[in-house]
């Protein structure tokens, strides 16, 4: 029995998905079609010495042809629909998405310093997790992020401030000359 920590499980209404592919004969070969679709989700899978092409979403403007592929099927092509589908789920809800072959994170604002042109995130990260036991198929893991993003560029930023709280001493390196 696995021990499954901090792992959700997910169900999918359909068993199968119904998928447009398109094959190439090496990955360099396949390059050209992956930035023709930019707009598109692709997953790219390397079978039988072929890469082929799995459009998630969007269709290849060739004629491609469609596969059905099993929920507990292709780990990479499951993996990006889940996903896909809870990214746009938190999208609609007015999180901020960011997308990765790491998972996908869902964050909002929390608090903004415009002094230090310093904004703070909170959200969560998700990645799809599967388990080879037959009764968990297919679930993702779950973990809490804070996230920090300048929004101003250093050359923006105020040349004085004001500092309250907590006292910081930082030592300045005599080899670098004067401090500034």
């Amino acid at each position: 029995m696995a021990i499954l920590v901090n792992w959700f499980e997910v169900t999918f209404d359909r068993k199968h998905f119904d998928l447009p592919y398109l094959d190439a004969a090496t990955w360099e070969e396949s390059t050209p079609i992956v930035q023709e679709h930019r707009e598109a989700d692709i997953v790219r899978m390397r079978e039988d010495g072929r890469i082929r092409l799995y459009f998630v979403t969007g269709r290849p403007n060739s004629a491609a042809q469609v596969e059905t592929l099993a929920t507990h099927g292709r780990i990479g092509v499951m993996a990006r629909i889940v996903e896909k589908n809870l990214g746009e789920h938190f999208r609609s809800s007015g999180a901020h998405i960011s997308m990765s072959r790491w998972g996908i994170e869902a964050t909002r604002e929390v608090q903004r310093f415009p002094a230090a042109g310093l904004v703070l995130r909170q959200g969560i990260h998700v990645k799809y997790f599967a388990v080879v036991d037959a009764g968990f198929r297919n679930g993702i893991t779950i973990n809490w992020v804070v996230r920090p993003y300048f929004f101003l560029p250093i050359a923006e930023l105020p040349n004085s401030h004001s500092y309250e709280g907590y006292p910081v001493i930082l030592r300045w390196p005599a080899s670098a000359g004067p401090c500034p």
